[in-house]
């Protein structure tokens, strides 16, 4: 849990640990858009090519941003605990 005060940006962020060979990944994150309201998405270390990744951006005036994402040469990818 977080205190912001308003008109603050608050920065959260995501990490990963145990990344190993993985085929595909998928995650959801909610907010209540009453109190926060979506600015971006960036910094994300999954592809070399970021246009590759799969947001949902769709879904942040509802509160929920969705990823998605699979090893199209299902041979897994790998990240360090970061």
């Amino acid at each position: 849990t977080a205190i912001v005060p308003p008109s603050t940006i608050y920065k959260a962020n995501i990490k990963v640990a145990h990344f190993k060979k993985i085929v595909g990944v998928q995650f959801t994150v909610k907010w209540n858009t009453n109190v926060l309201r979506f600015k971006e998405v960036r910094d994300f270390a999954l592809s070399l090519n970021p246009q590759v990744e799969s947001f949902g951006l769709q879904k942040t005036a509802d509160g929920m941003l969705a990823f998605q994402w699979y090893d199209e040469s299902l041979q897994g990818r790998s990240l360090d605990d970061s």
